[in-house]
């Protein structure tokens, strides 16, 4: 309990008062208002799988929803069946080997998880290097835990990779975690085995935790297969990695997620999620075995991934006949779209809901350098996408150019703080250094 500057007493925490309200609950607010205005909306910002899941998965949750031992508690860390079938996709996937009672963590979500995560390694005052843009559960959780959250810039450049060694001396005396993503959210990057190399050996030579956030492990275009960090020899001494069922497996609502990796950081976020959680529904950690296991019948991360695949085709199409420079993503359901220049994110995106009624994240959602972007979800019905398609055209180049010039931003700001801040969307990183100098500038020029 505190008091305001005009004196009112307030029983939200300082700490709390302090965030931006929450991007994705105030697009829904945005959404609402605008169907109660009579515009019939295409949401196109959260990311909310349309295909459900297979069938096998969903009989493999019916029955063993049927079993009387299934509604008890399950046990803290998962059941032995779901750590182990993490295990085997490792074993199988990436050719890591884990011990499923030592270095495998059950989930209620990964987003659980990685908010936590800071509490469980870290300690106040300590330093959190994220990414920016980057999905904002990394800087809330870091910033509400009392750690110093420094955004690491990330440039189309640079192929959306962190420029680790430009990180001054001081800060990196003081850091003690590191999240990484690949593939990319919100920009569909990914991260080729070279960086995964160099990401490695930095946490090992400064003493950091290298958290990997996996959510796409699965997601993929013309061939591509996305690379775990864990594969990188010597990764297991500092990294843990999480992985989902929510987007490769159409299991959005049923959160389930596991960790894995070093065993003393997984025993650390054990401890915590022993305190702040009660696991995970058994019947769900069995369904989401049996998704891993993929018995007899097509994968369904491979459909999604055509699904999506045949959706950005025609959507950059589009957007690139109204001069909308995208560049096409290896992977992710998303697309990440620049703006025209002088134009808030915020502004754009309620323009495009109000006079086209497509709803879509503003860049700003995802951090300072998120300005000048819009991020696009490709998670709708064909027939939804079609008329979204349709709704752009008439549009047009004109009308895409002019939209959000007459809005103020507002609402829909950066994850941690109310300011909304533009720059350039490809500002340089912190100073310039010259190409080639450095095996680390060698590496970035090299990709």
């Amino acid at each position: 309990m505190w008091r305001d500057s005009g004196g009112m007493t307030v029983f939200t925490s300082q700490r709390l008062a302090a965030l931006a309200p929450n991007a994705f609950a105030a697009l829904e607010e945005e959404i609402a208002a605008a169907r109660a205005a009579g515009v019939e909306v295409i949401d196109m910002g959260r990311s909310d799988p349309d295909h459900p899941p297979s069938p096998a998965v969903r009989q493999a949750l019916c029955t063993a929803a049927q079993q009387p031992s299934a509604h008890r508690y399950p046990p803290y860390a998962g059941r032995a069946e779901l750590r182990e079938a993490v295990a085997a996709w490792y074993r199988q996937r990436h050719g890591v080997l884990l011990d499923p009672a030592s270095q495998v963590l059950v989930l209620p979500g990964s987003r659980q998880g990685l908010f936590h995560l800071p509490w469980a390694v870290c300690d106040r005052g300590d330093v959190v290097l994220i990414p920016d843009p980057s999905f904002p559960v990394y800087r809330v959780g870091a910033y509400l835990a009392g750690t110093e959250v420094v955004p690491v810039p990330l440039a189309a450049a640079d192929g959306y990779l962190p420029r680790l060694w430009e990180l001054p001396a001081p800060v990196l005396h003081r850091s003690r975690l590191l999240f990484l993503n690949y593939p990319h959210n919100p920009t569909g990057a990914v991260a080729p085995h070279e960086f995964l190399r160099y990401a490695v050996d930095f946490a090992r030579r400064r003493g950091l935790v290298l958290c990997s956030d996996l959510t796409y492990s699965e997601s993929g275009y013309r061939g591509y297969r996305p690379p775990s960090v864990l594969a990188i020899p010597g990764a297991l001494e500092v990294a843990v990695e999480f992985i989902t069922w929510s987007k490769n497996h159409s299991l959005a609502g049923w959160r389930v997620a596991a960790v894995a990796g070093n065993r003393e950081v997984v025993a650390a976020l054990a401890r915590l999620e022993q305190e702040a959680s009660a696991g995970v529904f058994a019947a769900v950690q069995h369904a989401a075995a049996v998704a891993l296991a993929n018995p007899g019948e097509e994968s369904l991360p491979e459909v999604l991934n055509r699904v999506y695949e045949r959706r950005l085709d025609r959507l950059i199409e589009v957007l690139r006949s109204l001069r909308a420079p995208v560049a096409r993503p290896r992977a992710t359901p998303y697309l990440w779209v620049p703006i025209p220049e002088g134009v808030a994110s915020y502004s754009f995106a309620r323009a495009l809901l109000r006079r086209a009624g497509i709803a879509v994240v503003p860049g700003s959602a995802f951090g300072a350098r998120g300005e000048g972007f819009v991020r696009f979800s490709l998670t709708v019905p064909d027939a939804r996408l079609d008329q979204a398609v349709a709704r752009l055209h008439h549009l047009g180049a004109e009308g895409w150019a002019q939209l959000g010039r007459q809005h103020p931003p507002a609402g829909l700001g950066t994850a941690v703080g109310r300011r909304v801040v533009s720059r350039p969307r490809d500002a340089g990183t912190g100073g310039p250094s010259p190409r080639g100098t450095l095996p680390e500038e060698q590496l970035l020029s090299s990709l």
